[in-house]
C-alpha cells in the first residue's frame, strides 16, 4: 500500500478521534459513565458528551464541536481515573 502524506489538519483530526475513542473505550473497560468522567473533571455529563462527540463533516446541523476538547491537565486526571499505565500515558501525550 502506498503511503499518503497527510496535512497538519488531517493529522490533528486523526489524533483527536484517537484520543476521544480512547476515552470512550476506557469508560467501557472500567465501567465508568460520562457522569463519572464529568465529576472527575468538574464538568457536567452534557459537557462530556459534547467533548467526546466526533465531528461529522457531512452533517450541516450547525452544531459546533470543539476541535481540541481535552487539556493536558484533564488528560492527566483521566489517566488517574482509569488507572492508565505509564507507557500508555506517554503514548497518548506524545501523539
Amino acid at each position: 500500500m502506498a503511503k499518503v502524506a497527510l496535512s497538519f489538519e488531517q493529522k490533528k483530526a486523526h489524533r483527536l478521534k484517537y484520543i476521544k475513542g480512547w476515552v470512550v473505550a476506557q469508560m467501557k473497560v472500567t465501567g465508568k459513565t460520562q457522569k463519572d468522567v464529568g465529576d472527575a473533571l468538574g464538568l457536567t455529563q452534557g459537557t462530556i458528551s459534547t467533548m467526546l462527540a466526533i465531528p461529522d463533516g457531512r452533517k450541516k446541523d450547525g452544531r459546533r464541536i470543539n476541535p481540541d476538547p481535552l487539556s493536558v491537565g484533564q488528560m492527566l486526571t483521566l489517566f488517574e481515573l482509569f488507572g492508565t499505565e505509564a507507557e500508555e500515558r506517554q503514548k497518548l501525550l506524545t501523539l
